[in-house]
C-alpha cells in the first residue's frame, strides 16, 4: 500500500465479517469475472480477496470497503448518508417512477442498469422481418458511468448518487465538487486526483476501473 495512502485511511476494527455482504461480494466477483479479472483473484474466498486488494489489513478493514461490500448493519454504522436513487421521467403531468436504496455499489449497479435498459428499450418492426427490441446504451458504458459516479461522490453531504432517466438521455449526478487537487485551470492536465483512491485501486486489479482516466 502507498504510504501516503496508509497514513490517511480509517480502519474499522474487530471482526469484518459481520459488516460485510456475501451477496455483495458475490455481485462483485461476478462484474470482476466479466471484465476479465485475474482468476487468482477471483479464486481466493473473501478475506483474503479482501487482502489482496488492500482492503483489510493488520489495522482491520479499510472503511470504504464497506461501499463495496457492506452488510446492512455495516453500511449503516459507517456510512450513514450513504444513498442512491433512479428516476425515470415520463414527462407532464405523470409522477417519475423511482428506485432507491442504499445497498453497496456492485448490488446498487445491477438494479440501475437493468432499469436503465428497460427504460431506454423500444420494440423496433421491421417492415419485413421480426420485430425485436433495441436498447441503445451499452451496458459496458453503463456500468464505466455509474462506478464513475459512485466512486468520485462525496458521501458526507446526505446527497445520493442520482441517476435521472427521460425517453433520449440518463443524466448521473454525484454529490460533492471538485477533489481539492483540482481547479478548473488545469482540470483537463490533472488525471491523478481520486476522492477514494483505494477503492479505485481495488477496483482498478479487478479491471473494473481505468485508474489512468480517474474524472
Amino acid at each position: 500500500m502507498n504510504l501516503d495512502l496508509a497514513s490517511s485511511v480509517d480502519y474499522v476494527p474487530g471482526d469484518p465479517e459481520p459488516l460485510l455482504s456475501a451477496v455483495a461480494l458475490e455481485h462483485l466477483r461476478r462484474m470482476a469475472r466479466d471484465a476479465g479479472a485475474p482468476q487468482r483473484l477471483l479464486d481466493l474466498d473473501d478475506i483474503d480477496l479482501l487482502k489482496e486488494l488492500g482492503l483489510l489489513t493488520s489495522n482491520g478493514l479499510v472503511r470504504e470497503v464497506l461501499l463495496l461490500a457492506g452488510s446492512e448493519e455495516g453500511l449503516n454504522q459507517y456510512f450513514p448518508e450513504y444513498r442512491w436513487s433512479y428516476e425515470y421521467h415520463w414527462g407532464a403531468g405523470r409522477k417519475p417512477d423511482r428506485l432507491e436504496g442504499n445497498d453497496p455499489i456492485p448490488i446498487a449497479l445491477a438494479r440501475m442498469v437493468e432499469r436503465i435498459k428497460t427504460g431506454a428499450s423500444t420494440l423496433v418492426m421491421p417492415p419485413s422481418s421480426q420485430a425485436f427490441e433495441h436498447r441503445p446504451y451499452p451496458e459496458t458504458a453503463l456500468m464505466a458511468a455509474l462506478l464513475n459516479a459512485f466512486c468520485h461522490a462525496d458521501y458526507t453531504q446526505g446527497v445520493p448518487v442520482q441517476v435521472r432517466q427521460e425517453a433520449a438521455n440518463v443524466e448521473f449526478i454525484n454529490p460533492g465538487s471538485m477533489p481539492a487537487e483540482i481547479s478548473r485551470a488545469h482540470i483537463l492536465r490533472r488525471r491523478d486526483a481520486m476522492r477514494i483512491p483505494l477503492l479505485i485501486q481495488a477496483l482498478t486489479r479487478l479491471g473494473l476501473v481505468n485508474q489512468v482516466e480517474t474524472g
